[in-house]
């Protein structure tokens, strides 16, 4: 009788002991997990934090989220290993409740990055658009905003061929209105018309360091050509303009760094309600 106590008891044993070892092992992933989305998002935020001026909303709201997750992700896991190692049941009830927790924040951050290119595309082109015409050229930030988010995407205006855009803002009437008279524009012959900004031209590349220059290809031709674009969405091809739209360029960007989210994401997801399950079953044995 005493034998078959000792030999359930083991097995008890044994299996705390494998319970926890899960454990362990699925708060350690969720920890490696949780820095290579935080990783990710920070790249995502840092080489992109000039384009969500140009929207007049803030595009990474998602971003931010999982930024955030993560991070919360990385201190719940540390704390979960430290839990199950040494049998605080303190740690794992701040494991179950801190997981749970997660699951929901970081579902919503994931669903906000990944359906934004299809859900937002038109809300977004439409404030981006209103900026153009508004703010570009009276207000500093927006014009600098802009101005590095053509230059970065290589990109012009907001839509695929959509020079003409830029004649419909007040900075071309600026640009290239009669002096003493702001009502009136100088005639399209003149030398001095300018129908885009410089930012949606082509620089020249150093072909030592594979970097753009400041220098332009040709500045003339991009900024007032007669037979083409900027004047004509159809004609000659332009080699000095940009032809493809900011819009359709983010959103190509945002599906790149989303699948990389999406992926490390999902995986921290299925771990963190591995750790769930695991410290539910834990705090079961740790009385």
């Amino acid at each position: 009788m005493k034998q078959a106590f000792i030999a359930v008891e083991n097995g008890l044993c044994h299996k705390a002991c494998c319970t926890r070892a899960v454990g362990d092992l699925s708060c350690l992933f969720s920890l490696i997990l949780g820095i290579c989305t935080l990783m990710v998002s920070l790249m995502a935020i840092y080489t992109h934090g000039e384009v969500t001026r140009t929207f007049g909303i803030n595009l990474y709201y998602g971003m931010y989220i999982v930024l955030f997750a993560s991070l919360c992700t990385i201190w719940t896991a540390f704390l979960g290993m430290c839990g199950m190692s040494a049998k605080n049941r303190f740690f794992v009830i701040v494991l179950v409740a801190g997981s749970i927790l997660l699951i929901i924040i970081l579902l919503i951050g994931l669903l906000l990055v990944l359906l934004f290119p299809y859900l937002a595309g038109d809300n977004v082109g439409a404030v981006m658009l209103k900026n153009l015409k508004d703010n570009y050229g009276t207000l500093a930030v927006i014009t600098t905003s802009w101005d590095y988010l053509q230059g970065y995407l290589l990109c012009c205006a907001v839509e695929d061929n959509g020079w003409s855009a830029w004649r419909d803002s007040k900075w071309f009437l600026d640009e290239n209105s009669v002096l003493l008279d702001d009502t009136q524009t100088i005639p399209a012959s003149n030398p001095a018309y300018r129908m885009v900004p410089k930012s949606c031209c082509y620089r020249k590349l150093d072909y030592l360091t594979r970097q753009l220059t400041d220098e332009y290809e040709n500045l003339d031709r991009c900024q007032n050509w007669q037979y083409g674009p900027p004047k004509f969405t159809t004609g000659a091809h332009n080699d000095a303009i940009y032809y493809r739209g900011c819009l359709p360029t983010i959103q190509a960007y945002i599906k790149r760094f989303s699948f990389w989210i999406m992926l490390f994401g999902f995986c921290t997801f299925f771990f963190l309600i591995t750790s769930t399950t695991i410290g539910c079953i834990t705090l079961q044995q740790i009385r």
